[in-house]
């Protein structure tokens, strides 16, 4: 797949100055990212090509590329290219740190393909590394309840520990979540979803976290992509994880606009639509049996299989086996 397609760049930006546009590009990036469009270390579109794809200037792309040069998020690379560093806070991976986790990690996913006998991929890193199970080192989930309930789930069976605190149950109470990272010190790493990035990169700068955003499973992201035919629909429980959907489909492909319905199961009106002209029917985990009461098995409805990607559980578990001093 070529940069541009990976990227997701497409369609005009709003005019005014290059300050104005830096939040609209920085959510490109972290969608394509949360996707899996997009990797750490993936060169990002030419200057001249990004110019094109947003009908802006080149003059006004350097400075947006500069200006995420700044933030930490991408690297300039002379006569290579701009590169996609980071979308959170971290500390800089020594490179003795890197190279031993990358081995244990190989060796732990050698062993499961071997079908050998449970050296859980958590126990290892810790015995290997000399670490002792934490109860200093926590994540705080920032995003909705419902968003908690389906990844959550995933990735303590991954990790094989559970770290997870919700921060809020409602992640746009800003000063809830903020007295909550307050008052719990063991909270070293905000986890964020696509949508509350930005915040959550506040937060973090704000109380010396580090930082990561999700990246979900490729199965997952496919749901998200326009249908190649009639159209998709997306049912949940609650109705914040419906504006959430809706939010997250317009800044992933406007193309797609029209091509997706989307309603929580007590939104009578719109799930008699849905149920009259979607194609195809999916539902969260924790809405899944609500909607297939609803339609009372007049259409199939499938389960949006939900968790994170490989790479989101390597970061986790590296933050958590080399935690450095901050939060204590």
């Amino acid at each position: 797949m070529g940069t541009r397609g990976r990227f997701g760049l497409t369609g005009q930006v709003e005019t005014g100055e290059g300050k104005r546009r830096l939040p609209h590009l920085v959510a490109r990036l972290r969608t394509s990212f949360y996707l899996g469009r997009l990797a750490q270390g993936d060169r990002l579109p030419s200057v001249r090509g990004l110019a094109r794809q947003l009908g802006i200037s080149p003059t006004t792309v350097l400075n947006l590329y500069r200006q995420l040069e700044d933030e930490g998020f991408v690297e300039g690379k002379p006569r290579s290219g701009t590169f996609l560093r980071t979308l959170g806070l971290e500390a800089k991976r020594p490179r003795r740190h890197a190279a031993l986790f990358e081995q244990l990690t190989e060796t732990a996913r050698w062993l499961e393909l071997r079908n050998a006998s449970p050296l859980e991929f958590t126990r290892l890193l810790l015995r290997v590394t000399g670490v002792t199970r934490r109860d200093d080192y926590r994540f705080g989930f920032l995003s909705h309840r419902e968003s908690f309930e389906m990844l959550s789930p995933s990735i303590v069976r991954r990790l094989r520990f559970d770290p997870l605190v919700l921060l809020s149950p409602d992640p746009r109470n800003e000063e809830e979540v903020r007295a909550h990272l307050a008052r719990d010190r063991s909270i070293r790493c905000i986890l964020s979803t696509y949508l509350y990035s930005t915040l959550a990169f506040r937060l973090a700068r704000e109380f010396d976290r580090h930082m990561i955003v999700i990246q979900i499973r490729p199965e997952s992201a496919r749901i998200l992509e326009p249908p190649a035919q009639g159209s998709r629909a997306i049912i949940t429980r609650d109705p914040d994880c419906a504006d959430a959907f809706r939010t997250l489909l317009d800044a992933v492909d406007a193309a797609g606009a029209g091509r997706f319905y989307v309603a929580d199961v007590g939104d009578a009106e719109a799930m008699a639509v849905i149920e009259r002209d979607a194609a195809e029917i999916f539902a969260s985990g924790p809405g899944f049996e609500a909607a297939t009461a609803w339609l009372g098995g007049r259409r199939p409805v499938t389960v949006i299989p939900s968790g994170v990607a490989e790479r989101t559980i390597d970061d986790m578990l590296y933050h958590y086996v080399f935690a450095d001093e901050r939060a204590t």
